[in-house]
This record gives C-alpha cells, structure tokens and sequence, in this order.
C-alpha cells in the first residue's frame, strides 16, 4: 500500500510522537498484538488486482516441483505445502499475548483464528491440520475436555489446542499456543469511523509490555533507571504507555483508513508540543498546486528541544558525563534549546513538487516557520563558519557552505562538494519569517515565490480542496501523495517485479500452467490512481488519524515503488560521494606521512650515492649528503626538530658493505614524525626500502 496506508497500519511509537476515535474495544489484558486480514481474495478484490490473485494460487504447485529440480530427496509433503499456503490466505486473526517472563518458561501465547466465509471450508481447513497434526506432532494428540472438535498437544513449554469451535452459529478454526481453552474475540471496528468491519486490522498495547520491560530493568541492575526513563520517554512504559488501533475498509473507488494512538498527545502534554493552533487554508496556501508529496504540520516547534533532551540526554547520564546537548554547546558554544529550538515557531511543512525540480527527491522543499528570525540567522552564520573550518582542516575543501547576498531572497546559503559528483546543491534563506532549504538553488527561489504567494496552491486542485477543506481547522498534521505521479514513476519497476513473479511461477516441464500478464495497463494504473491524504486530529490525549488512498494493491505498489525510484536517483550516488569523503579524509591525513616517506627515499639514495662515491663508506653526519638533495627534501612535513636535522640517518655503520642484513637495518627515519607522536613513522632501509 502507499506510505499514507503503510502508517495507519504499522504507526510505531516514535510515528506516534510525530503524526498521530469513543474508546477503543477493549482487549484482553495480557494482550500486546492483534492483526486481522479478510483474507487473499478480499485484499485483492480490485479488478486491477485480479491477475495476480490468480497468479498467487500457483504458488504451491511451483513450489511443489523445486525439490525435484533441486535433487533434494526430503521433499516437504505436498499436502503440506497446500495446508500452509491455504492458511495464508485465509481470513484470520492473530493475537499474541504477553506475560511475566519469571511465571513461566514461554511468557507468549498465541492465537490464530480463521473464519472462511464458507463454513464447510473452514472445517476442512481444520481436518486437514488436524491429520497433518496427528502425523508430524512429536507429542501424542488427546480430545480436548467439552470440546469434540477440538484436540490439545502438552508440549515443554506449553499447551497447544486446535480444531473447530462452533459459538453463536459461527463456525471458526482455532490455533493456539499457551492457552487453555477456546476463546472468540473479533477485533472488530474498534469503535474507529470506519463504514465497515476491516479487511486489514490491527492493534498494539504496550502495556502488555510491561512484564517484559520490567523483567530486562531488574535485570540491568544500577542502569535499569536510565532504560526505564528511556522507555516512559518513548511512550513503551508507564502510565503514558501507548495503545495503537487501526484499520482500512474498501469502497467503491478507494480505501478508507483509520487510527487511534491512544496517550499519543498525553505523552507530550508536559511539554506543550500540540498546544498550536490547528491548520488552516493559509498554511496550505504556502504549497504549490503541483505538490507530489506534503506533510504539514502545527506544533510548538520550542517544545521539541527540552523533549529531546529528555528522551536522550540522559544517555550518558549514568556513567557521569555531560548530556548531549551539554556536549554540543561546549564544542561549538551553540545551546541547542536558547540558539535553536527556541526561535522556532509552530508551522513546519516538506513537500515535493514539480515546479520545484520535477516531482521527485531533487524537488525537496522544507519550510519552517520561524518567532525570531534575526537571531536564528546568527545561529546559522555560526555553523556555517565552524563548518567551513572544520571542512578546510579535514576534507581538505571538499565540503563548503557558501553564502551569497541576493537582491530578491537575501543571505542565501549553499552547501557545495568542490570537485565530488554529489547529486545537490543543499541550499536555504531565512525570509519572511521562515527557514527555507531546497535540494537545489532554483527549487529554493520558487519555494520562496510561493510561500509569498507567487502561485496557485494545492487548494486551487477541486478534487483535492474537496479532500482537505472539511478538516482544516482541526487537523494538526495533513499528509498527500499524489498517487497518479509516483505509480507513473513506479510503473516500470512494478511491471519488472511483477513479471519475475509470472517467470517464477511458470513450469520448466508444465507450458499449459501460465499466470499471464499480471501488471494492469498504464492507463488502468495511473490515470484511475486515487491520490493518498491523510490527516491527524488531537482528542484530548489521543491522536487520532483518518484518510483515503487508492483500493488496489498494485497501485499502492507501484507508488511505492515510484517513490523509492525517485530517492534512488539521488541517494546512490550521494552515497557513492559521501563514501570516498572519508578516504579523502584519510589521505589528507595520510599526505605528510607519504611526504615524508618521498623524503626519507631521497635521503636513502643520496646516502648510496655518497657511500659509492667514498670507497663504500657511511656519511660522518647529515650535511655530508645534502650536496645531492633538493634542500626541501630535509624538511619534515611533520614540523621542525629543535635538537637537530629533522631526519636521523645511521652512522654507526662504517661501511655499506658491512650491513649483514640489509632488509632489517635501519638507515634513517623522520625525527619529527616520532618526536611529535605520530603513529605511523616512515623509516627506511640499507637495502632501499621504505616503510611506514
């Protein structure tokens, strides 16, 4: 599914922290996960979709073939192979519990539950697990008591029980491990606004957590405090300890999401972080009608500092060092909360779009909304002249900020790689009351156009306005991918992926098995592409997430694959540059030890020469020998030594002729490197070598 689908379904706790309907059903207690699917034929209901559902159904036929084109003799049992996959793409539902780690030897218990639309399937979906059991279960099969349908297997570590459990006329296919007796809990709509039950649902407590969390503090001793504020800090335990329900339903032309992060608010309340106003048209004006992708958001960007420092200042806490921030002031003498945080204001956005550098990465844009702009701008200068330095001292000029004065922008700041092939040309000005960075120079300049009001915004879009009007004025965050775009970027991605799952699924020995063309025609992809928006609301301590993307997973694939092809573009290659920074780096470093070795080898040869031109005899001293050097040549890299010539040369050797092992006597080394304490010392030998 697109990114807007793919967070309200796997929201973790740090998503939580940044994003974000009535209570939530309840759970069980001990419960940490429950996950509901409708199962393969329900998620890939959509007519576009269709080709490889079918294509999937051949899954067990391929695999069934493998052993035997593979020479394995210990092929798994086909009817094995069928059972599993048939699992699979069941509807089902996962729950997996927690308990004290000490109480027991496996503290997890887990339970699958699959209810086929068809009842007599489901039972023999059950039947055959249950001949499958009683075949390869190495612990003996008993009924399970007031539950004939049911078996128990006591294992070492626990009881399993499975079979068919019939409860108010429904019939269900019940797995579960460390469980005593058969229990029905639906996950239902978790009182989300969702029109319908969810064919893709889930749920997380971490207040489950807590026996676990609890088990690894005591274990930890005198440092389990610092692991306990850590985990409080991040929402995982305590009284703001998180629970995340979500869900997705399908309509007639899209998918409907929705989610509830329960202490998702409550969390930050200390801090103040979501006491902003909510959204409104004029922050969305600032965004270009072009956008391809935008998060926008209100919070009180002050707020983010004495949260930070919190959740990881205390990291170096234990062992009695000064925390991070503490540290960064006194290297650079920038306080991150008085120089930085502190002069931010509540709006902060990043968006993509196509008048600012073609829609993809290289378009990046990030804006945020500034309460003292004059003083941010000092903080800037000071970076960017500790930058400078430290990049003239270590990378020998391959890293710059550059800053120039512009009639229209002001004080404009580009990030340069003199003389590397890096994909940008980082660059941000601080205008009107806003820090505004664009990947590129010409990408800043139209930011700056339009947050000025220089062009229509994305609300002049009818069919996306009618989107986002109704929640402005309430949403705290709004989150857009303009699906028609990244499914066009991803098409050819997705259609490689796809057809390497058709080539996969195809027999060497069967021609009649075929799944066809799975990837959909362009136009059936991109044009109907219904674009991903999501929003985020604060309910008192919660937060709460609702939105729509397209209904068809080959769409969502191709967005995301549309969307990893455009980080790519730039991404490798300046993964390539910033690699060989490092060894530029290291040959600065390297540079006056290979000076100096140049040096040594001069001197080595001009000791030869003087020795062949003495009757074999060794120079009585240095000077003796600096007829045949450049003068430079005696002069160290490493800085001069106040006691004598930079480099020693051996002169307790008479004669050339009488160095019996000419590879392992030294003739002379580079004074000033090893005076001044370096680690790697050029020294050369009676035989011409040199090493360092």
């Amino acid at each position: 599914m697109s990114r807007s689908c793919l967070t309200a379904l796997v929201g973790t706790a740090w998503t939580a922290a940044a994003v974000g309907l009535a209570a939530p059903a309840a759970a069980a207690d001990d419960e940490f996960l429950m996950f509901h699917t409708a199962g393969l034929h329900e998620l890939l209901d959509d007519e576009r979709d269709h080709a490889l559902r079918d294509a999937l159904e051949m899954i067990d036929q391929r695999l069934l073939e493998l052993p035997r084109e593979l020479d394995q003799p210990m092929a798994p049992p086909p009817q094995m192979v069928e059972l599993v996959l048939d699992l699979l793409a069941s509807p089902m539902t996962v729950r997996v519990g927690m308990s004290d780690p000490g109480e027991q030897e496996m503290p997890v218990s887990v339970r699958l539950t699959i209810e086929d639309p068809d009842p007599e399937r489901t039972r023999h979906l059950a039947d055959r697990f249950t001949a499958a059991a009683g075949m390869m279960a190495p612990f003996p099969m008993e009924p399970l008591d007031e539950h004939a349908e049911m078996q128990r297997i006591t294992t070492p570590h626990g009881p399993a029980i499975f079979g068919v459990h019939e409860e108010d006329g429904r019939t269900l296919f019940l797995i579960a491990f460390n469980e005593e007796e058969p229990v029905v809990e639906d996950i239902g709509r978790m009182d989300l606004p969702l029109d319908d039950d969810p064919m893709l649902g889930l749920r997380m407590d971490f207040d489950a957590l807590e026996p676990v969390f609890e088990s690894a503090i005591r274990e930890l001793g005198p440092g389990g405090g610092e692991l306990r504020r850590q985990l409080e800090a991040s929402g995982l335990l305590g009284e703001h300890a998180m629970k995340i329900f979500a869900g997705v339903t399908r309509g007639e032309t899209h998918a409907d999401f929705a989610a509830r992060i329960v202490n998702g608010a409550a969390l930050y309340e200390e801090y103040g972080l979501f006491d902003a106003d909510p959204l409104s048209e004029a922050d969305l004006a600032m965004i270009p009608r072009d956008v391809t992708s935008l998060q926008i958001s209100r919070a009180v960007g002050s707020a983010y500092g004495a949260y930070l420092e919190d959740l990881i200042g205390g990291l170096s806490d234990v062992a009695g060092e000064e925390g991070p921030f503490e540290f960064f002031e006194r290297e650079t003498g920038i306080d991150p909360q008085r120089d930085v945080f502190d002069h931010l204001g509540d709006r902060m956005a990043y968006y993509t779009s196509l008048t600012t550098g073609g829609g993809g990465l290289t378009s990046l844009v990030g804006l945020i909304e500034l309460s003292n702009a004059d003083d941010f701008s000092r903080t800037l200068e000071r970076v960017e002249t500790q930058v400078n330095a430290m990049a003239r001292e270590r990378l020998r000029g391959y890293v710059r900020f550059n800053t120039k004065t512009d009639d229209d922008l002001g004080r404009v700041t580009t990030l340069h790689f003199p003389g590397l092939p890096v994909p940008l040309e980082l660059s941000y000005a601080v205008t009107d009351d806003h820090l505004v960075a664009a990947v590129t120079p010409r990408g800043l300049e139209t930011a700056v156009g339009q947050l000025r009001g220089g062009g229509e915004s994305l609300l002049d879009r009818d069919d996306v306005a009618d989107l986002l009007r109704p929640h402005l004025g309430e949403a705290i965050q709004v989150q857009y991918a303009d699906a028609e775009f990244f499914a066009g970027q991803g098409y050819g991605l997705s259609s490689m992926a796809l057809s390497a799952l058709a080539n996969a699924l195809r027999s060497p020995t069967d021609v009649e098995r075929d799944p066809g063309t799975l990837m959909p025609a362009y136009g059936d992809v991109v044009s109907r592409a219904h674009p991903s928006v999501s929003f985020t609301f604060r309910d008192g301590g919660d937060l709460r997430i609702t939105g729509v993307c397209d209904r068809s997973v080959v769409v969502n694939m191709a967005t995301t694959a549309g969307v990893l092809r455009n980080y790519a573009g730039i991404v490798l290659p300046a993964i390539g540059a910033g690699a060989a920074l490092p060894q530029m780096g290291h040959q600065k470093r390297m540079a006056p030890e290979m000076e100096s070795a140049r040096n040594i080898r001069h001197i080595t040869q001009a000791y030869q020469i003087y020795a062949s031109e003495h009757d074999r005899r060794t120079p009585d001293d240095i000077e003796e020998i600096v007829v045949y050097l450049s003068p430079d040549v005696l002069d160290s890299p490493f800085g001069d030594v106040h006691d004598g010539p930079d480099y020693w040369i051996n002169v307790q050797v008479e004669r050339v002729d009488d160095v019996a092992a000419s590879h392992e006597t030294i003739l002379g080394y580079d004074r000033a490197a090893w005076q001044g304490g370096a680690q790697r010392i050029p020294v050369a030998y009676f035989d011409g070598h040199v090493e360092i």
